[in-house]
């Protein structure tokens, strides 16, 4: 079943790709106002320029905002399943693949904030547990390590008594790997 469950994360990742087309067609020329840093002049695609960038203030910074927010949550649901995905890879032993969604998971996980640590956590102990099966313990241990810290830094975990359990594992993981 492990190939039916690789086609249906497929899906998913294709799924997040429409739903993001949609609304941040041209999110491009924005990205630096929502992260506060405007542009001097805006150009269209195909390369003229607007001249200056428009101030954002009001209404318009509330939706940047807003736009702000639904691309963490859609670059989260991206990370979440790029993790599950290479997680059957792992089962698989198909380590290869896993290391390729891992990677793109990872460099993606790095744009997430709070609330998404324990997300994070998630990708950095699936890399390292990845390297572990492979017994590349010296590549385990700092991903291993990063997984604890981002747990650690979650405030307030949905279910503590799960959360307490996934700690642990990690550290466990994170012992199996030192010499």
């Amino acid at each position: 079943k492990f190939d039916e469950a690789i086609e249906l994360y497929k899906k998913a990742l294709t799924a997040l790709d429409k739903q993001e087309n949609k609304p941040f067609v041209g999110f491009s020329t924005m990205a630096g106002l929502v992260q506060g840093e405007p542009p001097s002049s805006i150009t269209t695609p195909k390369g003229e320029d607007f001249g200056v960038a428009p101030k954002i203030s009001g209404n318009d910074q509330k939706q940047l905002s807003e736009v702000s927010d639904l691309v963490l949550v859609s670059t989260a649901h991206r990370v979440g399943v790029m993790k599950k995905l290479a997680e059957v890879y792992l089962a698989k032993e198909d380590y290869s693949t896993a290391v390729f969604v891992l990677d793109d998971a990872m460099e993606l996980a790095e744009q997430l904030n709070a609330p998404y640590q324990a997300l994070v956590a998630d990708v950095c102990d699936t890399y390292g547990r990845l390297n572990l099966k492979q017994k590349k313990f010296a590549d385990a241990e700092p991903q291993l390590r990063r997984a604890l810290e981002y747990y650690t830094s979650v405030k307030d975990p949905m279910d503590p008594g799960e959360f307490l359990i996934v700690v642990n594992s990690t550290s466990n993981a994170l012992a199996d790997c030192l010499e």
